[in-house]
């Protein structure tokens, strides 16, 4: 079926002398204009190609091109320096309502540009149809800067049994029910792709929590400071409130531990910061005394108090053991910053992860036996026996047991103050292991991990699983903020929901949340394609839930993380569908 398309250029500043250069900025429409009188008209086959391109050419989205059926939501640039122009093109179907967004800049002494414009229209009246899409291709997002004061409020607002000093006894949180089953729906329903596709949901430094007794004295040592200084100090050391258990019972499945090598143990402390100048002071120790000592500046915040490593090993352990958890996989990355964190201790690492964990460790030879170079999925894993996995930063990999952590890019690039929402998603590929996280730590004036890094809270959380993010480490982590984790049910809505009157349909104008409405509402199909299950297409007809058609290739089917999801609804907002029947069944099946 033939498609007529309009395409609307907007040019954002053309170099037409002093008089003219911001012609771009005062006025769409007369922009259009100008371009219009200075074009001529081509052909259908010809505008195609040139529509081809403007995307191939100038364009660097690593989207692949199917001409104007497939150019999708690529991000708009800002306005762009003399002697260039910024287009905007807008195609529009024959029904009037689907649309791509195509941004790109060209030089117009190199080209001359021919495309054919049926209508001139204002396009911000496209792009204010869908408020969630324009919010969409904002260049940033909220960065959790300020986000501290908000998950204190969370943490104050969770439910638990707390001791003396307020804090939650271990395994005592409470989750809502429905957060807590929507969850572990949405780990369910990806249980078959390879877990390098998978989303983690994951916590920073895992073991450093309030419960355990890190960070108990932050408010004191910050009143002492004020004291000592005579200004404000905020300091906030503890980066999670409640234990490791608790973490792994809110549906927490990527744990984060540093295992530092002080007071005679392997313990966990959070530390590394250099100071030069005290570990001239240890050097000049050392040789005043002729012996060697196990510590420098990057220890500075470990405490003879801190837990033992093979305590939280031992946690982890017990909760993957415990009945009701036989379906659950954990990944481990244990951040070993080298020889002045483990001071040649290794085998402390090595040896509690291999005594403890045992035959539940899926290890590097598990790998390479069974899959060779390529990822297994959680269930693959799970029929081995297997049951958590260690990734090692620095020394510990041994590629036997614990694996070289896979994660990327380095810490300085993959926290939320770099991240970019989809489609850039901060250059994120599929089913590679990328890590996001931000920092929660405050000491006074020296340093605010917020502003720094980032930090992940309740609205930038959608943003990141819109993308392909392996693991995503929370900071302060509780089931307020895991509710914005929850990216397929609609709040009120589950499996429950779904009945022989009631199916499944995704919402594409509540930020792809699903519902449940009339079996025999006639609606169009979400279709997966049968090789590429992160390539969906609208189908071009309506029915029941239950007469499903699709095209070639592509078969009934449903987004199974936030990222899927996510590529649907954008599909959806290009072809004008506000609501689709998906692939899942209630009494019916």
């Amino acid at each position: 079926m033939g498609v007529r398309v309009t395409v609307l250029v907007v040019l954002a500043t053309i170099h037409l002398g002093t008089t003219e250069e911001s012609a771009g900025k005062k006025s769409y429409l007369n922009v259009i204009q100008k371009l219009y009188q200075a074009i001529g008209a081509s052909d259908e086959e010809l505008k195609l190609m040139m529509l081809k391109s403007l995307a191939a050419d100038y364009i660097n989205s690593g989207i692949p091109l199917r001409l104007h059926k497939s150019i999708r939501d690529l991000q708009l640039e800002e306005w762009t320096s003399s002697g260039h122009f910024k287009a905007l093109i807008l195609l529009q179907s024959h029904d009037g309502v689907s649309f791509r967004i195509l941004g790109g800049t060209l030089n117009m002494s190199n080209l001359r540009l021919s495309i054919s414009l049926d209508e001139l229209r204002d396009p911000t009246e496209y792009v204010s149809s869908l408020p969630t899409y324009k919010k969409n291709q904002s260049p940033s997002i909220n960065n959790g800067s300020n986000g501290i004061p908000e998950l204190i409020f969370y943490e104050t607002n969770t439910a638990c049994e707390r001791n003396a000093v307020g804090d939650c006894e271990r395994g005592t949180v409470v989750m809502d029910s429905w957060l807590n089953k929507t969850i572990a729906f949405q780990r369910r329903l990806d249980m078959d792709t390879p877990i390098s596709g998978l989303q983690f949901l994951g916590t920073h430094n895992s073991f450093n929590n309030k419960a355990d007794g890190y960070g108990t004295g932050d408010f004191t040592l910050g009143k002492i400071l004020e004291a000592l200084s005579g200004g404000h100090w905020d300091f906030v050391w503890a980066q999670q409130w409640f234990t490791i258990t608790d973490q792994l019972n809110m549906g927490v499945r990527h744990l984060m531990l540093d295992p530092v090598y002080f007071w005679d143990a392997m313990r966990l402390c959070h530390c590394g910061n250099s100071f030069p100048w005290f570990d001239r002071v240890i050097d000049f120790i050392e040789k005043a005394l002729n012996k060697t000592i196990d510590f420098n500046s990057t220890e500075l915040g470990c405490m003879p108090y801190d837990r033992p490593f093979e305590a939280a090993i031992q946690e982890i352990h017990d909760w993957v053991t415990r009945p009701g958890n036989e379906n659950e996989f954990v990944l481990v990355l244990v951040n070993d910053e080298g020889p002045h964190s483990d001071w040649d201790h290794i085998d402390l690492i090595q040896k509690p992860i291999v005594d403890i964990m045992g035959k539940l460790l899926f290890t590097p030879s598990n790998k390479t036996m069974y899959f060779g170079d390529s990822w297994p999925s959680t269930n693959q894993i799970l029929q081995l026996g297997s049951r958590v996995m260690f990734t090692c930063s620095e020394r510990c990999s041994d590629d036997v047991n614990i694996f070289a952590d896979m994660t990327q890019p380095s810490w300085d690039l993959d926290t939320v103050k770099y991240f970019t929402p989809f489609p850039t998603c901060g250059g994120y590929k599929q089913e590679e292991w990328y890590i996001v996280g931000g920092e929660s730590q405050v000491v006074g004036p020296i340093y605010n991990g917020p502003k720094e890094e980032g930090l992940v809270v309740s609205e930038n959380f959608p943003y990141l699983l819109q993308c392909p993010v392996t693991c995503l480490q929370m900071d302060l982590a509780s089931p307020d903020l895991m509710a914005s984790a929850a990216w397929s049910w609609a709040p009120g809505y589950s499996e429950d929901s779904l009945s022989d009157s009631l199916c499944a349909a995704i919402d594409a104008s509540s930020q792809g949340h699903w519902i449940a409405l009339p079996c025999n509402t006639s609606l169009g199909y979400a279709c997966v394609n049968a090789t590429n299950a992160y390539h969906f297409a609208v189908s071009s007809s309506e029915g029941p839930w239950d007469m499903p058609v699709c095209p070639t290739d592509f078969a009934f089917g449903l987004p199974t993380n936030g990222y899927k999801n996510w590529i649907l609804a954008t599909e959806m907002f290009s072809r004008g569908a506000s609501l689709l029947w998906i692939n899942i069944a209630g009494t019916r099946a």
